[in-house]
This record gives C-alpha cells, sequence and structure tokens, in this order.
C-alpha cells in the first residue's frame, strides 16, 4: 500500500513534504474514499480513514478537496495533551 499510486488528490495531497503515506483508495459511483497511515517529518504518526457518500452524481473532484480538508483538519487539531 506504500505504493498505491492512486489518490494523488486525495490525502497524499494534504500531507507536509516529506511525510510517507501507506493508503487504500476507493471510488464507486458516488463515493470517493481513502484509508491512510501516515508519517510525518517528525516521526509523528496519523491514522484515517475518509469515506464520502451521498452524491447522485460522479463528482469525484469534490469529494477528494473534502478529503484534503479533513486532513488538513486533523493535522491542525491534535488530541488535548498531545505534543504540539
Amino acid at each position: 500500500m506504500s505504493e498505491t499510486s492512486t489518490g494523488k488528490h486525495r490525502i497524499k495531497a494534504a500531507v507536509p513534504a516529506g511525510s510517507t503515506v501507506t493508503h487504500k483508495t476507493g471510488t464507486m459511483r458516488g463515493t470517493t474514499n481513502d484509508v491512510a497511515l501516515i508519517t510525518l517529518p517528525n516521526g509523528e504518526h496519523i491514522a484515517l480513514a475518509i469515506f464520502t457518500k451521498a452524491s447522485r452524481r460522479n463528482v469525484t473532484a469534490e469529494a477528494e478537496e473534502d478529503i484534503r480538508a479533513v486532513v488538513r483538519a486533523a493535522r491542525r487539531n491534535p488530541t488535548p495533551g498531545d505534543p504540539v
């Protein structure tokens, strides 16, 4: 999964340069998904599972932007007590 070539506009697009992303994407009509284990350049880890659904049309680009927004939010909002 570390060599997955799909999903370059999903989780991989929103992590800092130098991060390692091991992930699996999924796409079907109305769904766009990405599940990943991320190792940040500072050695910290993030696990994310992002599933989008409910579209009546193929709006992969919009769903991929939603996925990137979740990744950015996860990086800005550490769990209370975690070192920043």
